[in-house]
């Protein structure tokens, strides 16, 4: 069982926030610095901060149109966008899991239960059982503002960070780490567990990443951007430093 409140003011977390906003985002201009480095795809044609961030708010909207208006053509259409816009090789399969839930005609409800599981206080992990993985959690951090993407280079870097906060004891706070297929070096080391292929433990290192992101932004708005924007600038930081270890 994860408790929102609990979490995010244990003794654990006040000491890994008060780690990031003193030896990590300790400056504005050390933050933008990171969101000037970003660019996806890497390439001439890739998004910056801003842009990805405009993307991402449409992508919401026109999702939570659909979601009102229950209609699922417009949602899987939203959907497998987001998931493009992370490359088309590791998008297909879950395009291809899209496609199943579509076809039982629970596409709606689907992400309705996610976003339900994402917004609660007290989540029982157990009863956990929607698709989950860095993909998924694209499609998911659609769902809510303050739910972040959590694929191998946000996971790697915040993984590393939680093993420096902590001295090598990463199981303090619990999170764990995605399989990739960069070939650069992106396992933060064999103390946290393997994500890929266990939804429920993915989920659960995704809820704990975004809450603790969520209080990092309400307590050090760095860039005096909105919660939502601050939030994702944080993700996009740990996702720019993540890339390698």
């Amino acid at each position: 069982m994860l408790n929102k409140y609990d979490f995010v003011n244990s003794t654990e977390v006040d000491q890994f926030i008060d780690f990031l906003r003193k030896k990590i985002f300790s400056s504005a201009s050390q933050l933008q610095q990171y969101l000037d480095d970003y660019k996806w795809p890497e390439n001439r044609n890739g998004l910056y901060f801003e842009q990805t961030f405009e993307k991402v708010v449409s992508l919401r909207a026109g999702l939570k149109s659909a979601l009102n208006r229950h209609d699922p053509e417009q949602a899987f259409d939203i959907c497998c966008e987001i998931l493009r816009w992370g490359g088309v090789v590791v998008a297909t399969p879950n395009i291809k899991k899209l496609k199943e839930i579509r076809s039982k005609g629970n596409f709606i409800s689907n992400l309705q239960e996610a976003r339900t599981f994402i917004q609660s206080y007290i989540i029982d992990n157990e009863n956990f059982h929607l698709p989950m993985n860095s993909g998924f959690s694209k499609i998911y951090n659609l769902l809510d503002d303050q739910f972040i993407i959590y694929d191998s280079r946000v996971a790697a870097q915040l993984c590393s960070l939680v093993k420096q906060c902590f001295n090598g004891n990463p199981v303090i706070i619990e999170l764990g780490k995605c399989a990739y297929q960069a070939k650069a070096n992106r396992d933060p080391g064999k103390d946290f567990p393997m994500l890929t292929g266990k939804p429920k433990k993915h989920f659960e290192s995704n809820i704990k990443a975004a809450w603790m992101l969520q209080r990092l932004a309400d307590e050090h708005n760095l860039l005096r951007f909105s919660t939502d924007k601050m939030i994702f600038a944080y993700q996009t930081a740990l996702f720019v430093e993540g890339k390698t270890l």
